[in-house]
């Protein structure tokens, strides 16, 4: 930060620091929708939340079709290390594998179909209609981490890609992750690395600013903090050409 740049009022949602910069602002949905850094943690964030009706427009239709057999490939690394790790255990039931921000339902069939018990959440209904009717054998439910954690279900992989930066209450949202975690589960979270050399100095031209969806970006310093916050400790971190983050994680013990 240089010198010139004012600090204002402003609790971050990570720290509750109330010191913040303002960093630019960028136009959607006919508004003008500002981003601050915190002057503690770094976590850049909207710091004013938009309403339920513009989150409706922003998300409304946000789903993909993509290729299964590819979402499939990719689990197929993390799914036979633990089928490898459960077999000298002698577990023979079934990875439970929850994917949180399901989408279409890509990598819920795909781990299903390397043999896990795999359950999706998605807040998108159609989505979520979309995922039952193409993949029945999958399951599927629409609704938040923070409700779905009250079943205290537990899972033994939760895979979170490219979620959390869509995410309000970052701290319900881990402490819910934390309820269907147990000692053992692996959790996959990625998003976009504000501390990755890659990310342009007009922040505002960055393309993972995008007002409404992305609410709270992060670097691995203060991801690091927000799960630490939770019991989670990073164990293994990709190396990434591009400005995105890719952590294996689990419970301290």
């Amino acid at each position: 930060m240089s010198q010139n740049e004012q600090i204002i009022s402003s609790d971050c949602p990570l720290c509750d620091s109330t010191e913040a910069y303002f960093v630019g602002s960028k136009d959607a949905w006919e508004l003008q929708h500002e981003y601050h850094k915190c002057a503690d943690c770094e976590l850049i964030y909207s710091p004013v939340l938009p309403t339920q009706e513009l989150f409706d427009k922003a998300y409304a239709g946000g789903f993909t079709i993509r290729n299964i057999h590819r979402k499939t490939l990719k689990l197929v690394p993390l799914i036979s290390y633990i089928k490898i790790k459960r077999f000298f255990q002698r577990k023979k039931q079934p990875i439970r594998f929850l994917d949180i921000g399901s989408n279409a339902g890509y990598f819920t069939e795909g781990a299903r179909r390397l043999g896990c018990d795999a359950h999706g959440l998605e807040l998108n209904a159609d989505a979520v209609a979309l995922a039952k009717s193409r993949y029945p054998k999958s399951h599927y439910h629409n609704e938040t981490i923070q409700d779905f954690s009250i079943s205290s279900e537990k899972f033994d992989v939760i895979y979170c890609s490219e979620v959390i930066e869509h995410v309000p209450d970052i701290h319900s949202f881990v402490e819910a992750i934390e309820r269907v975690s147990h000692k053992d589960t692996i959790l996959f979270i990625t998003t976009p690395d504000t501390g990755h050399y890659k990310v342009p100095k007009d922040l505002m031209s960055w393309r993972e600013v995008i007002p409404v969806e992305h609410l709270r970006l992060f670097n691995k310093s203060n991801l690091e903090k927000l799960l630490a916050d939770h019991n989670f400790k990073i164990h293994f971190s990709f190396p990434m050409l591009r400005a995105n983050q890719r952590h294996f994680c689990k419970l301290k013990k």
